[in-house]
């Protein structure tokens, strides 16, 4: 590609790309935390809501003498938080309370959560004590939580995963129960899964359940589940997605694998995808890692493509390093050259048509006898760009 470039212009300099560079300018829900905090009462979908006391296993047995220090320990450190300004950190220190306590005594965690007066607050400290009973007693914690509110159910479920996300056997049973049994809320409970198990590193075991998830929501887990999977372990998650057999499934999860590895590394995924065997998933993969690298560093994505020979591969880090606003305003000639030495005609054609029309906003007349002039312009994109710029000049 830099042989290709070089015939039209002296090599640029990183340092002058790196002026006009500067010239120029991880699920959205964590677990526990969805906003919840209805109130009971007659519920949607036919499943009834239920007071604090009434379903089995909320009943507190007698403390032993371990539990009683623990929980005049608790008394002293929760009365501190009570007393404390409200704060993110104060806010933390009391769901992490809740969740111990809700170990040996989770009746009253539940309780103490319910009864916080902040509605943002109140689903996040009722998460952290279903997730500490989860992690004792997780029939009784998933039980309890299947009996919320349809609007709660579904935070409620999660929180009980995600205390059980360290037997990862008993958080696959407890999902395939909830998804079974409330398929109104499947798409939510098999996230849930997905986000439990990512917390302990389980990623494989999630992709297996997303993989074998019933028909109506197996794309989506895939999806959830590759994308996770690759935020974390990219590698692994992109191999294990190409190695699925179902042609559909494993284009999910390419897909899905490529765009978390994107938004974590794309410099990384676009040197492990110049060595993929596949010619149609190494042209996904590039485009995806390219097109994010170029927007996060300029640079070093430029340099990259410029020690590799042009490929229709590489063209959309060629059009995307072309088109970059600082570029094109400060190096134009060197946008251009990027432009032409796309390989495919229409769409390089197309890129050049895309920069001279920035390009004209700042030097008009420089870009009208470029356009005139081109030969890498089709027809119908020259004279739509003449007549762009003959209608931006008023003649």
């Amino acid at each position: 590609m830099a042989n290709q470039r070089d015939q039209r212009l002296p090599r640029w300099s990183t340092a002058a790309l790196l002026v006009g560079g500067l010239a120029g300018g991880v699920i959205g829900m964590a677990l526990g935390l969805w906003v919840a905090g209805g109130t009971s009462g007659t519920t949607g979908r036919g499943v009834a809501s239920t007071a604090l006391a009434a379903p089995p296993g909320t009943a507190t047995p007698p403390l032993e003498d371990g539990q009683v220090w623990r929980a005049s320990r608790f008394e002293a450190q929760w009365r501190q938080s009570l007393a404390r300004p409200a704060s993110l950190a104060r806010d933390e220190e009391m769901a992490h309370l809740l969740e111990v306590l809700a170990a040996y005594e989770p009746a009253r965690a539940v309780a103490l959560a319910l009864a916080e007066a902040s509605l943002e607050l109140r689903p996040r400290l009722l998460a952290a004590a279903l997730r500490g009973w989860a992690g004792t007693a997780p029939n009784d914690a998933a039980r309890w939580a299947f009996q919320r509110p349809f609007a709660e159910r579904a935070s409620a479920t999660a929180a009980v995963l995600a205390g059980t996300a360290c037997t990862p056997a008993k958080t696959l049973e407890l999902a395939a129960q909830f998804v079974r049994e409330d398929p109104a809320l499947a798409h939510d409970h098999g996230c849930a899964l997905v986000y439990a198990l990512a917390r302990v590193g389980e990623f494989d075991a999630a992709a297996r359940f997303a993989t074998a998830g019933p028909v109506a929501n197996r794309e989506a887990w895939v999806r959830t589940a590759f994308t996770v999977w690759a935020e974390h372990q990219p590698e692994n998650a992109t191999y294990a997605a190409v190695a699925l057999s179902d042609p559909g499934l494993r284009t999910e999860a390419f897909q899905a694998a490529v765009a978390g590895w994107t938004a974590t590394s794309p410099s990384a995924l676009a040197e492990f995808a110049s060595r993929l065997a596949s010619a149609a998933d190494r042209t996904y993969a590039l485009r995806s890692a390219l097109g994010e690298w170029v927007n996060q560093d300029l640079v070093a994505a430029s340099q990259w493509l410029n020690c590799r020979d042009a490929s229709p591969e590489l063209d959309a880090g060629a059009v995307a390093v072309a088109t970059s606003a600082p570029l094109v305003v400060y190096r134009p000639e060197v946008a251009l050259s990027w432009a032409e030495s796309v390989v495919d005609v229409e769409l390089r054609s197309g890129t050049i048509a895309s920069v001279l029309r920035a390009w004209a906003k700042i030097a008009p007349a420089d870009a009208r006898r470029y356009a005139e002039t081109s030969p890498n312009l089709s027809p119908a994109d020259r004279s739509a760009v003449l007549a762009d710029l003959a209608a931006a000049s008023g003649s």
